[in-house]
């Protein structure tokens, strides 16, 4: 991160990287050399507003040309003339919720599927997301359909069931204490990611309710990465991430093993031979139904 390199990048495309004020602006230049002809835009200017509010008004003042608005303001777009909603960019997105399955309380797979089971998914795209999103029933989803394995379905196997999961931690070994609690989890997240806040927090009063305290801590990008990867100090972490243009390039890797903690990747600590075996098989062959095979032992295994 300290390296002046990479405050001066440089690349092929039609613009070029101009300035950068830690915290207010990037701005991009038009690139006279660009492969592809002469570029219309003459420059861009990336500013940065961090607080959702400020920056939804930024856009209908007309202040700025475009903004990634939080789900909750979203619904503004529709009247106003001068704005429009943009519903797909270059691929999809989701919310990750990792387990670090190093850590006491996860390491024990009956307790991770019991607080996988204790996330009313459904709740959070409709609240927190504003229904703009759909709760995943798999690891691959629908926009993939050739990968999708149709024997997966998370709203069958991790049933949102306060009752059931109140049991299952029970019989794990972990009853409340005189105080209603069971145990308490450090969850980490990206305070950024506006989207993943709203969710974290609906998932802390959830887990309340099967008696599970957790502490939150929002970071910065870079914090979340020593926190997560260089020092795997965290029980949950949560994370917005893209699909990628395919499974092996994206979701696959929150499934592989990751020995070296590699930023983007898998940071559980969970490591499986077959798991693996299938990930690699995915990669080597163009035909489909042969990579669809492999990628569903891929996602034969219980969430992450």
């Amino acid at each position: 991160m300290t390296n002046p390199a990479n405050n001066h990048p440089i690349g092929t495309g039609p613009m070029m990287f101009d300035s950068y004020v830690e915290g207010s602006q990037v701005i991009l230049a038009k690139n006279p050399d660009f492969w592809g002809g002469d570029v219309k835009v003459d420059k861009a200017v990336y500013t940065v507003i961090p607080d959702i509010s400020a920056r939804a008004e930024a856009l209908f003042a007309g202040e700025v040309d475009e903004a990634v608005l939080h789900p909750s303001k979203q619904q503004r777009v529709s009247g106003d003339d001068d704005t429009k909603l943009l519903t797909h960019g270059a691929f999809p997105e989701e919310i990750v919720m990792i387990q670090n399955t190093e850590k006491k309380f996860l390491s024990d797979p009956a307790v991770r599927k019991a607080v996988f089971s204790a996330i009313d998914r459904t709740a959070i795209v409709n609240k927190a997301l504003s229904g703009l999103g759909v709760p995943s029933k798999g690891f691959v989803p629908d926009t993939i359909g050739w990968a999708v394995d149709p024997d997966i379905d998370f709203t069958e196997q991790f049933p949102y069931d306060v009752d059931a999961v109140n049991a299952a931690l029970d019989k794990a070994g972990y009853p409340r204490g005189a105080d209603g609690t069971r145990f308490t989890l450090d969850v980490v997240y990206i305070n950024a990611l506006h989207a993943v806040v709203s969710s974290v927090e609906m998932v802390e009063s959830m887990l309340a309710d099967v008696g599970i305290k957790v502490k939150l801590d929002g970071v910065g990008g870079a914090a979340y990465v020593d926190r997560v990867y260089a020092k795997g100090d965290y029980d949950l972490a949560f994370v917005r991430s893209s699909v990628g243009p395919d499974p092996s390039l994206g979701i696959v890797n929150w499934y592989a093993c990751n020995k070296d903690r590699q930023p983007g990747r898998n940071p559980t600590g969970m490591c499986d031979p077959e798991l693996d075996a299938a990930a690699s098989a995915a990669l080597d062959t163009s035909d489909r139904d042969k990579r669809s095979a492999a990628l569903r032992t891929v996602g034969s295994g219980p969430p992450t």
